[in-house]
């Protein structure tokens, strides 16, 4: 069995994505197949990074428009770069500190600033009113397959 048919069903179906996404010209041109497993893992990040305040188990009729809306635009989005790699606030997070003390001199070299930065805050936006980026998200990014 292929990891696709391990994906969760998305927020959003496949013809509302079709509308949300009418003008993404990548989009366009994937098959359906490919849209619904971009679908599929769009709604494993948000599962993975957000808490709802809707329960996720609910019809995807009655999930709220900005879920869907997130859902479709993060399927685009795995279209062009990865859902679920960490993101920092500098790729290259080395540091140097120099101490003096009177005529001692010493350096240290270290790990500056590793924190996470959201890499998606249109979504984070977006869905604000019904879902919460949790700290999790910052802790361990799920790994793709």
């Amino acid at each position: 069995m292929a990891i696709k048919d391990n994906l969760p069903t998305p927020y959003t179906t496949l013809a509302e994505a079709e509308v949300l996404n009418a003008d993404m010209e990548l989009w366009i041109h994937k098959t359906d197949d490919q849209k619904n497993e971009a679908l599929g893992w769009a709604r494993v990040y948000l599962d993975s990074n957000y808490s709802h305040s809707f329960d996720s188990s609910i019809a995807v009729a009655d999930v709220p428009l900005d879920v869907k809306l997130a859902n479709a635009t993060l399927a685009n989005y795995h279209f062009t770069q990865s859902l679920f790699l960490r993101q920092t606030t500098d790729p290259n997070p080395l540091a140097e500190v120099e101490v003096k003390a009177g005529s001692v001199t010493s350096r240290k070299r270290y790990i500056g600033n590793t924190n996470w930065v959201d890499p998606f805050p249109d979504i984070t936006q977006l869905i604000a009113g019904t879902s919460r980026l949790t700290s999790r998200s910052s802790d361990s990014p799920v790994a793709r397959a």
